[in-house]
């Protein structure tokens, strides 16, 4: 078995005080790049190690979105994973970790699926399924930071804190 992996970066900063949360968000995406992989599959990403998104200023109640492409330039039909690693968090003043406040949803937009939602560090390795020689898919991904509904005390404990996580694509035969 043969297996290739592509790395996807998502990157957030909550710098906001949460009386003054102006909150900003990116959204982004691009024309697929072919990335190739040894023997008769490969699989494709747009953004060669590039951030899904970034956002700063992140407030309560904010998101942030990125859509990422992947296709299957091989000539042979792949099983796809998506995994999450490399979790760096730098806990806000208070002391504070996005990585256990933030909400993520990854959605496959080509087949209105949701493959994940939940906390964005509790996500685990996903098979997406298989797919067929020339064929793509997008994926779309958001990260909330929840509004506790008053401005808390709890909320301020995020200022200033960030987080930059790693995902992949991996495939198989």
């Amino acid at each position: 078995m043969r297996a290739a992996t592509l790395a996807v970066y998502l990157a957030l900063a909550a710098v906001a005080a949460i009386t003054a949360a102006a909150a900003q968000s990116g959204r982004s995406s691009s024309g697929p790049l072919r990335t190739e992989a040894g023997g008769a599959f490969s699989l494709a990403d747009p953004r060669e190690g590039m951030p899904v998104f970034t956002a700063a200023n992140l407030g309560p109640g904010a998101s942030a979105t990125g859509t990422v492409e992947i296709s299957n330039e091989g000539s042979e039909a792949i099983v796809v994973t998506l995994a999450q690693h490399g979790v760096l968090d730098a806990p806000g003043t208070g002391g504070g970790v996005l990585s256990q406040r933030l909400r993520l949803i990854v959605e496959d937009l080509s087949s209105a699926s949701t493959v994940y939602e939940g906390p964005l560090a509790a996500m685990r390795p996903r098979s997406l399924g298989r797919l067929a020689p020339g064929a793509s898919r997008s994926y779309e991904f958001t990260a909330t930071l929840p509004a506790s509904g008053t401005a808390s005390a709890s909320d301020n404990a995020f200022q200033g804190a960030s987080v930059s996580v790693a995902y992949s694509w991996s495939q198989s035969r």
